[in-house]
C-alpha cells in the first residue's frame, strides 16, 4: 500500500484546498478574539466590584481604576483587531 495514489489528481486537491483553509484560519481567528472578549468583559466587571468595594480607600480606587482603564483599553484594540481581520479577509476573498 503507498501514500502516493496515481490514479488521483493531486493538482485538484490543492487548487481547491484554499477555501477550508482560510474558512478554518478566520474560524480561528473569530473564536480567540471571541474568548478575548469575554475575559475582557470579565475583567471589566471584576475592576466595577473593586471600584465599588473600595470603601473610599484611594489606593484600592486607583487600582480598580487602573483596572478599567486598562481592560476597556484592551477592548478598543481587540474589537479593531475584530474589525482589521474581518476586513482582510473580505478584501482576499474577492
Amino acid at each position: 500500500m503507498s501514500i502516493f495514489d496515481p490514479s488521483k489528481d493531486y493538482g485538484e486537491i490543492v487548487e481547491g484546498s484554499a477555501g477550508p483553509v482560510k474558512d478554518m484560519l478566520i474560524g480561528a481567528i473569530n473564536g480567540v478574539l471571541s474568548l478575548l472578549g469575554v475575559i475582557l468583559i470579565l475583567v471589566i466587571v471584576y475592576g466595577g466590584f473593586m471600584r465599588m468595594f473600595s470603601g473610599g480607600d484611594d489606593k484600592k480606587l486607583a487600582f480598580a481604576n487602573k483596572i478599567l482603564y486598562r481592560s476597556v483599553s484592551g477592548a478598543i484594540i481587540v474589537l479593531m483587531s475584530y474589525v482589521i481581520t474581518n476586513f482582510v479577509f473580505d478584501m482576499a476573498g474577492n
